[in-house]
């Protein structure tokens, strides 16, 4: 009898261990798992907005050309009001001319963006039924510069040119004696989504260029330190 107790003993705790190991290989298994999915989601959503934002900024740059500017004068878009004395009191915008201008470069982009969706231009992504989808290789998790182009695709929808904003802006500056110098800025902003199959992401992107510059006669109050910078009210072109 103390035999057969002795070796019912050992067999119980053999289970317990096995019972234990297999415990620690579950819970070790899903910690792993865990940490594998949060790092492959975080991966795959930067690979995503990366290529998103190429996409866009040249998308942009492409029509914030130096040709396209150029064409636009600060005359019209700025009004410079001094006082008696030749000192700047404020600046004005035109925003009728100021509207033109950036519906000239919505409408530019948003034909591109058009012919992106139709597949008739070059693009990280691909045209599928008139929407855009990125491809982000399912290896970009690992980090691994052989590996990271390797293995299938994740497919996830784009929606460029949610909403387009824009705003003038002007920064004056003490340039030598009673001169000035203005430089005229256009800033758009762009809004775009991410779209996961269970979710989605909005994404602002915020593009400044340079319009023009120029030098002229004036002084600039000495309460502003010799810098003086105005800004217009948010064109929204939805």
């Amino acid at each position: 009898m103390k035999r057969v107790k002795y070796k019912k003993r050992i067999n119980i705790k053999k289970k317990r261990i096995i019972f234990i190991i297999i415990l620690a290989i579950v819970v070790n298994t899903i910690f792993f798992l865990i940490i594998f999915i949060t790092k492959f989601s975080d991966t795959i959503e930067e690979s995503a907005k990366k290529e998103l934002k190429e996409i866009t900024t040249n998308i942009v740059i492409k029509h914030l050309t130096k040709e396209n500017l150029m064409k636009v004068s600060m005359e019209e878009l700025i009004i410079i009001n001094k006082d008696k004395e030749d000192v700047i009191t404020h600046v004005d915008f035109k925003l009728d001319k100021g509207y033109e201008v950036i519906l000239n470069i919505k409408e530019k982009i948003e034909n591109e963006i058009i012919d992106l969706k139709k597949g008739k231009l070059y693009s990280p992504a691909i045209a599928f039924n008139e929407n855009l989808v990125l491809k982000v290789p399912y290896y970009a998790w690992s980090d691994n510069i052989l590996l990271m182009n390797l293995g299938p695709k994740i497919y996830i929808k784009v929606n460029l040119l949610e909403n387009v904003r824009g705003d003038l802006y002007t920064k004056v500056t003490s340039y030598g004696i009673n001169s000035l110098l203005v430089n005229l800025y256009i800033t758009i902003y762009i809004k775009e989504s991410l779209l996961y199959p269970a979710s989605s992401e909005q994404i602002e992107y915020k593009f400044d260029m340079l319009v023009a510059s120029k030098v002229i006669q004036g002084k600039i109050p000495s309460f502003y330190n010799g810098f003086l910078e105005s800004k217009s009210d948010v064109i929204n072109l939805k």
